[in-house]
């Protein structure tokens, strides 16, 4: 055996590989290149998350636009503490009683609005609860975010029934990052939608369960409160005139935290009209009026449904249609009670003379029913009274249209014989018989 000499310049081994310094180095380095992709797909997966929210809160936007449409009315919120297993899981949920609404409530409850539109004595109410998605037709994926915790539903209690539904009477409130009122807003939202974002404050999972307290620093602890006051947080970005809005998010841990987004609309006017089981069948979801035809510029409609050509006032009927908000029912018509609804009494001389000082300005049965009291004619609204030699034609201008009632020259010619001897013919002219030779 020899050895070797420890003198000898020999190559080392190349097997050796390499030190733990020069594989950390190389781990350090390696992170440096690494990371920027790393903080990209989190942004990229974050921005999904985002964005799948905002397309299933726009689905639900367009569900409650159809059933307003159809319905006359929103549905209600469902309950909250509600799981999968529960058969009401997503179903509309009316209280007789709803419990005064606190950042815990857990059912539907109600909150005051932020300002009365139906209501003179006070603030028109507001109900909190979820999404009621079966009611609204939806598959349960509807109900809640990437997370599976359920979207908050705020709407305007008068809006959930076709009773008190009116177009203005929204009275949630939206705001933007300023506190004011965000821009085609003016506190009348009809409903709020709610994705309570990757903290989740205020969030209810599907199972029923509040996953984290509304509780904290953050402007989005203004969406979990359960009061009629939201925020979208929208800022300006960019200089003029390339600026714009848009939503500013904050995912630090102090009073500008902001990663919710929320939907809302303020009108149903979208489609004018609609269909409906209700009675009417047909109804326009219009706040104002609406006329139809060709109009002066100047012109405005007077009716719900005011045709161009005719009269625009209310009340009026001609033999094709009726411009009339409603018409009085026979009771409502002779009672003196019915001056508070706007119909006209028939025994009233003065309502005759002018009906359009009451603020229905309906149609009154008397018009067509006829009041043949000779000191009524030529009133309008005066009742049907045709003089002698005249009859009625028309009912025009809440009046009514007299023509001669004689037949023309030559209109009627029958071949009979008269009573006497030798006449062979008959014709009418001027209303009257008249007799001819063979």
């Amino acid at each position: 055996m020899t050895k070797q000499n420890k003198n000898c310049p020999c190559p080392k081994d190349s097997s050796s590989g390499f030190s733990l310094i020069e594989v950390a180095i190389g781990l350090i380095i390696l992170g440096l290149f690494i990371l920027p992709f790393i903080q990209t797909y989190k942004a990229y997966i974050e921005n999904k998350k985002i964005t799948e929210s905002e397309q299933r809160i726009a689905v639900i936007q367009s569900a409650l636009q159809s059933f307003a449409l159809r319905y006359g009315r929103y549905p209600a919120p469902a309950n909250k503490n509600r799981s999968q297993a529960d058969t009401d899981f997503g179903v509309e949920d009316f209280p007789s009683t709803p419990p005064a609404c606190t950042p815990t409530s857990l059912t539907v409850c109600r909150t005051n609005g932020v300002r009365d539109v139906l209501t003179p004595a006070g603030l028109d109410p507001v109900l909190v609860g979820d999404v009621p998605f079966a009611t609204l037709g939806l598959p349960v994926k509807f109900s809640s975010d990437h997370y599976n915790r359920k979207f908050t539903y705020a709407v305007s209690e008068y809006l959930t029934s076709p009773v008190t539904f009116d177009d203005g009477a929204g009275v949630l409130r939206v705001l933007d990052k300023s506190n004011a009122d965000t821009t085609g807003t003016s506190s009348n939202a009809h409903y709020v939608l709610v994705n309570h974002g990757d903290d989740a404050r205020g969030a209810v999972n599907n199972n029923g369960i509040m996953s984290f307290a509304c509780t904290g620093a953050g402007r989005d602890i203004e969406n979990c409160d359960n009061d009629a006051v939201f925020t979208n947080n929208y800022a300006l970005f960019g200089v003029s005139p390339n600026s714009y809005q848009d939503r500013y998010y904050s995912f630090t841990n102090d009073a500008d935290h902001y990663d919710d987004y929320i939907g809302y609309r303020t009108t149903t006017t979208g489609d004018t009209w609609s269909i409906t089981a209700n009675s009417p069948n047909i109804f326009n979801r219009n706040s104002g009026n609406i006329r139809v035809g060709n109009w002066a510029a100047a012109a405005s409609p007077k009716a719900k449904i005011d045709v161009a050509g005719q009269s625009g006032d209310p009340g009026n009927v001609s033999a094709d249609r009726i411009d009339a908000n409603r018409i009085c029912t026979y009771e409502e018509e002779t009672t003196s009670s019915s001056l508070d609804v706007g119909c006209v009494p028939a025994s009233s001389t003065a309502a005759l003379s002018s009906p359009n000082i009451y603020p229905g300005k309906v149609f009154t049965p008397s018009v067509i029913g006829g009041n043949v009291n000779p000191a009524n004619e030529g009133k309008v609204g005066g009742g049907i009274l045709c003089t002698t030699g005249y009859a009625l034609t028309d009912i025009k201008y809440v009046d009514e249209v007299c023509a001669s009632r004689q037949i023309p020259l030559g209109t009627v010619t029958v071949s009979a014989g008269c009573s006497t001897t030798g006449v062979g013919g008959r014709k009418f002219t001027g209303g009257q018989l008249i007799c001819t030779p063979p």
